[in-house]
């Protein structure tokens, strides 16, 4: 199976080649199998066939340091509903395949084509010095992180990664000291920071975001992504880059079972894709709840 750069599994093995400061992490995968049966996690169902990925993980949990946990996919680790997600404090098997069950139910939703969830991570929570937490984010931290542009090894442009209205609207609201420290970077850090993103750029090679963030053992490099998959703030000259690239242009056709529109379908003109099963999924639980009344519930 071929998954794009955006996922985990291409750009980390090479920056922790290169040595570059990145947080423990363990790369697990599902099977076919196991994926399959993993969409009925959305109907509320237990599938016997995830206990043994759940063993998986808590081996992983075991190997990058034990408890609490930082859990995502290969694509996305679905911050913003931080302790029913990524956040992991407990390794029992129900808990954790709640965790693993929204994180899919984002997967589903997050895009027109869905996030593959067949990659999964589970990392070290590195020791984090928030500034505050959103409520409304299921108590997801506030720290100071940054998001740099590279190109190859050539720095394109930097943004405070917190926009204000993103965390008033989960329910933090910072003074203007508290936000000009969230948001303010130093020359001293300016310059450490563009020699970590430099050498991730040349490493990877392209056009990369690159995420990195304060913690009390120093500056850490969690996430990246292609380019023009990710966000610009609006004052930035480069802002025009954050739609995805020329998505017209690569539209093939629409699928017959979701009705959106896709790079690739199959023969019988469908497109396999997670949104797709997870959307014929999410109409049986409405009709089901249209049963009695008629109406949705």
């Amino acid at each position: 199976m071929l998954y794009d750069k955006t996922c985990l599994t291409y750009w980390f093995p090479k920056i922790k080649e290169a040595g570059l400061p990145v947080p423990k992490t363990v790369i697990l995968m599902l099977s076919e199998e196991e994926k399959h049966d993993a969409y009925s996690l959305l109907d509320g169902e237990t599938p016997q066939i995830l206990l043994d990925f759940i063993y998986r993980i808590k081996e992983a949990i075991s190997l990058v340091g034990g408890l609490p946990c930082f859990l995502r996919t290969g694509q996305t680790s679905a911050k913003h509903s931080w302790d029913g997600t990524c956040y992991v404090e407990y390794d029992d098997a129900d808990y954790l395949l709640s965790h693993i069950g929204q994180l899919i139910e984002f997967s589903c939703i997050a895009d027109i084509r869905g996030l593959d969830f067949t990659i999964w991570a589970v990392r070290e929570f590195l020791p984090i010095m928030p500034i505050g937490y959103c409520p409304k984010y299921k108590m997801m931290p506030v720290n100071r992180e940054f998001r740099f542009f590279v190109e190859d090894e050539k720095i394109i442009c930097r943004h405070p990664y917190w926009p204000r209205g993103a965390i008033e609207q989960g329910g933090l609201v910072l003074d203007n000291d508290q936000y000009a420290r969230l948001t303010s970077m130093s020359e001293g850090e300016k310059i450490k920071l563009d020699k970590i993103v430099s050498l991730a750029g040349k490493t990877v090679g392209g056009a990369w975001s690159v995420d990195l963030l304060e913690t009390e053992r120093g500056w850490y490099l969690t996430d990246m992504a292609e380019a023009h998959k990710s966000w610009h703030w609006e004052d930035c000259p480069n802002n025009k880059e954050k739609t995805m690239t020329k998505l017209n242009e690569k539209i093939k056709g629409k699928c017959k079972s979701c009705k959106k529109f896709f790079e690739e379908l199959d023969e019988q003109g469908c497109c396999k894709a997670s949104y797709c099963q997870a959307e014929s999924l999410r109409l049986r639980a409405i009709k089901q709840m249209t049963e009695d009344d008629g109406q949705p519930k």
